[in-house]
């Protein structure tokens, strides 16, 4: 698994808006669930018998649902970012 995030350029080269955001929201995406992912391994190494006392599928659940929160609340972030970019790209 690589840990590099890729960051688009600011004003990217034959690049519409809708692009730009596509690519920073998967960029996010990518980050949340790394995340959601190491918050679980935590929980495996530090609490071994709260984790070996539900369902196998609650490890997915907890990380799924770290990654959905993750990509909720930084949503404000990516459309002030895209305003700011659609400003400067047009004048």
């Amino acid at each position: 698994m690589s840990r590099e995030l890729v960051i688009p350029s600011p004003n990217p080269i034959g690049s519409d808006a809708d692009d730009l955001e596509n690519e920073l929201r998967q960029s996010l995406d990518q980050l949340a669930r790394r995340i959601g992912r190491s918050a679980v391994h935590h929980l495996k190494t530090m609490y071994p018998a709260a984790l070996s006392a539900v369902p196998k599928n609650a490890e997915i659940s907890v990380a799924n649902y770290i990654r959905n929160q993750i990509n909720f609340e930084m949503r404000p972030v990516i459309e002030i970012a895209m305003k700011q970019w659609r400003q400067n790209s047009e004048g």
